[in-house]
């Protein structure tokens, strides 16, 4: 347990590296940019010490109280109602929202760190040092670096004995799959009394592999670089599009729509990670509609411009194509998983039910699909759910329609008498309990030429 505190201490200031340099490099104007951006990682195992510098926009005061507050605040097991206090003590303007983000940050850090010294050029350099319950004091200084942030992290002893150069390489590889061109992620380690950097985020991209040669723990890797989540999702899509649209992509179906955490600091209003020819493009994303908002993946196209800008981009006709294959990857990989693997459908279907009737009413290409999953209680089974298709396998031969009922809860509609007339009959009735199936009743009309009738209209009465 110790060990993974020590590791994810390091790798979620590594992210959070990432997200300054994401940031500075969100102008448009930067892409064809030849500036260097850089993460650097250097141990010393001498003076029990790793210190991590990115290039990225660097902090204004304002921002380095802030981020300050919340790693004192975050070092105690602290609740909601004492960190907001903190927010109010240090007159710093920031909501709940940004509190329980930078928590995932810097949680792990007075666990593992003894001391924190942050220096950090913006308008101004500025430098600070962090003791747990100690005061602190922000300070000017001469710093040679022309941008960005340095954390120097004074390692307990126990946690700096398993921060070897082999593990700490192989678990910034796994954990940090995003961060790729133009970002260089160094390891620095002394040699011969000069200090060396590796770059060590040179491995191809997953999504651009064969699938025949990608693991599951890959899979499970880049998941973590997208959302820093443990895994949270129960299907995934490896698809890659060639001809006169060329894409690659690896998406994610999650069992809720949790915001990621590049999503909830940089307000990233999108679903999918875009690459454009091996390059990370920060100011755009493919923006899917709502309805599908469980969906987080990445993308690399060959057919847009680098240059894109923010404002086109999702005017553009090959960003609408894209939308538009992904989508309906979607509804075809939850009817995979629906028939594949039904119990845990079951669950991811509980909390989204409601999304997938509204991409029914608003998804025309993908109509026909989305009736095939969705599902709905009913007389015969309480318990499990049924879909259109299952209940015309079992239905009577005789039985020329799709029975079903509209009320507020499935204990009412299982008591309903004209429900025990029909169970008495043998016929199953579908139980339609959410306000939206209303609408979605009145859309359908039928699934597979086979008519929906109410069992409350006045002839089965």
């Amino acid at each position: 347990m110790e060990n993974d505190i020590a590791y994810q201490c390091i790798l979620n200031l590594i992210q959070n590296s990432f997200y300054s340099l994401y940031k500075y490099c969100n102008d448009p104007k930067r892409l064809m940019s030849t500036e260097e951006y850089f993460i650097r990682i250097t141990p010393n195992f001498l003076d029990n010490t790793i210190t991590i510098h990115d290039s990225g926009n660097g902090l204004t005061k304002t921002e380095l109280k802030k981020t300050i507050e919340m790693i004192y605040s975050s070092s105690v097991q602290s609740t909601m109602e004492e960190k907001v206090q903190i927010q109010e003590k240090s007159k710093l303007n920031y909501n709940e929202a940004d509190i329980e983000v930078t928590n995932k940050i810097f949680s792990p850090l007075f666990g593992v760190c003894d001391q924190i010294t942050i220096q950090t050029k913006n308008d101004q350099s500025l430098t600070t040092t962090l003791e747990i319950n100690e005061e602190y004091e922000i300070r000017d200084y001469n710093e040679s670096f022309k941008r960005g942030t340095k954390f120097l992290l004074q390692i307990k002893e126990k946690f700096m004995n398993i921060y070897t150069e082999e593990n700490l390489k192989s678990a910034i590889r796994k954990k940090c799959q995003l961060i790729l061109n133009p970002y260089y992620l160094f390891y620095g380690k002394i040699s011969n009394n000069n200090l060396i950097y590796e770059q060590i985020n040179i491995n191809v991209s997953v999504w651009t592999k064969e699938q025949s040669m990608i693991t599951e723990e890959e899979y499970e890797n880049l998941y973590f670089s997208l959302t820093m989540d443990p895994k949270n999702y129960f299907g995934r899509k490896n698809l890659r599009v060639e001809g006169q649209l060329e894409f690659s992509t690896i998406f994610y179906i999650r069992y809720d729509n949790t915001k990621t955490q590049l999503s909830d600091i940089f307000n990233f209003n999108g679903n999918i990670f875009l690459y454009i020819r091996k390059k990370f493009i920060p100011h755009c994303c493919i923006k899917l509609p709502d309805y599908y908002n469980f969906v987080t993946g990445v993308i690399e196209s060959e057919d847009l411009p680098l240059n894109i800008r923010h404002e086109n981009f999702q005017k553009s006709p090959v960003v609408r194509l894209i939308t538009r294959n992904i989508t309906k990857h979607i509804i075809l990989q939850l009817l995979e998983l629906s028939e594949n693997n039904p119990d845990e459908y079951l669950k991811f279907y509980q909390k989204n039910s409601s999304k997938l009737k509204t991409a029914l009413l608003n998804d025309v290409r993908n109509f026909r699909n989305i009736k095939q999953i969705l599902q709905y209680y009913s007389s015969s089974n309480t318990e499990q759910m049924v879909s259109f298709p299952s209940y015309l396998e079992r239905k009577k031969n005789t039985q020329n329609e799709i029975y079903y009922i509209i009320g507020q809860s499935i204990d009412q509609l299982r008591k309903d008498p004209l429900v025990e007339k029909f169970r008495k009959m043998d016929i199953e009735v579908l139980f339609m309990t959410e306000t939206i199936d209303v609408e979605v009743i009145q859309r359908m009309t039928d699934y597979a030429n086979v008519p929906f009738k109410n069992i409350n209209d006045e002839e089965n009465k």
